[in-house]
């Protein structure tokens, strides 16, 4: 993990076969997994795409790392690219 100017990069990979990701980068390849945005309130974003026709993969916002609260986007609304929700606490 490290900031890039104003932005937050992180790189992943799988501890194991069954890691959430592993199954797509064996099918893909080193790739691009999905990109994060981070939003001021996460329920207001996830009211607002729904709200625009995207397909939400949680309904719900959920507790990710950080102390973060997340949400995905499903690809399949969003020309293939798995997007992430991202409310920092406070």
């Amino acid at each position: 993990m490290a900031y890039v100017g104003e932005t937050f990069l992180e790189l992943i990979a799988p501890t194991s076969d069954q890691a959430s990701f592993a199954k797509f980068l064996q099918e893909r390849g080193p790739c691009m997994h999905h990109i994060a945005y981070r939003v001021d309130d996460i329920t207001a974003a996830l009211a607002e795409a729904s709200a625009r026709g995207i397909q939400l993969i949680d309904e719900e916002p959920r507790l990710g790392m950080h102390n973060t609260l997340v949400a995905f986007l499903h690809p399949k609304s969003t020309m293939g690219v798995l997007i992430e929700l991202v409310q920092y606490p406070g």
